[in-house]
């Protein structure tokens, strides 16, 4: 019985110390200095160009959550040196918050510029 609940912890132990789930990311303060001087039209493009790369950021960050719980639950429960394989993915985690400061800083400026949505050009540029 103190076997199992053992196990059960360490686990849960192992588990949390992956890489986080990509919405649990939180953005990174960015300034919005880095923006202002962009008309509506190139805040639109560098809104969609951020919101790509987040999305992509995002996937990837997914993708090593998973391949680091499946090394959890290997390493937990048939090997224990595989919980070294585990890296928990820092870089991409750090990327992502980058980004969506990022987009949250054009989304301000967006909306002090009174750009249409914040996404659409006006037509002054």
């Amino acid at each position: 019985m103190n076997n199992s609940i053992t196990l059960i912890l360490l686990i849960g132990f192992v588990v949390a110390g992956c890489a986080s789930k990509p919405e649990n990311v939180a953005a990174v303060a960015y300034p919005d200095e880095a923006y202002a001087g962009l008309s509506c039209q190139q805040l639109g493009l560098e809104r969609q160009r951020i919101q790509s790369e987040v999305l992509e950021a995002s996937g990837q960050q997914r993708s090593e959550r998973k391949k680091d719980q499946a090394w959890a639950w290997t390493g937990a429960l048939l090997f224990a040196p595989a919980l070294f394989m585990m890296d928990g993915n820092e870089e991409t985690a750090t990327r992502l918050a980058i980004l969506k400061g990022q987009y949250e800083s054009i989304e301000r400026v967006g909306a002090a510029k009174r750009c249409i949505g914040n996404s659409q050009a006006e037509k002054d540029g």
